[in-house]
């Protein structure tokens, strides 16, 4: 049986209030957007440097004291063909000597080329009046 005093101290709910969420997409605009590719052609004219090479072979016929190295004099590189010769003493003697001369020729040959690019076009819609998706 319930005393006086557990009856003073006890709590009665008589109304509670309940909060409910709930959530509606509304458009509110509309984007399009569109890219297209558009071709130009242009005409690129670079200079092309084509390299030649002479070879020439001269007999020297010269004593040299040690191995001659390879040696440029302007676009002309000299390379010694050496050979040891066995005499009472030996010595260096220069047997030969490729003389190798670039020349460069330049030319312009002008070529007609695609070159592409691509343009975005962004266009803003209004929303539909009903407010839907």
């Amino acid at each position: 049986m319930a005393t006086n005093q557990d009856i003073s101290n006890v709590t009665l709910p008589i109304v509670e209030e309940a909060v409910t969420v709930s959530k509606k997409k509304v458009v509110i605009g509309k984007v399009v957007a569109r890219t297209n590719v558009v071709e130009d052609e242009r005409i690129i004219d670079e200079p092309l440097v084509r390299e030649s090479v002479n070879i020439e072979r001269l007999v020297v016929d010269r004593w040299a004291e040690a191995p001659v190295p390879v040696r440029c004099e302007g676009n002309t590189t000299i390379i010694s063909i050496m050979e040891e010769v066995v005499v009472v003493e030996k010595r260096w003697k220069v047997v030969e000597e490729i003389h190798l001369t670039k020349r460069e020729a330049i030319r312009h040959e002008p070529q007609q080329v695609v070159v592409r690019r691509t343009e975005a076009t962004v266009e803003r819609l209004a929303p539909d009046p009903d407010g839907s998706a």
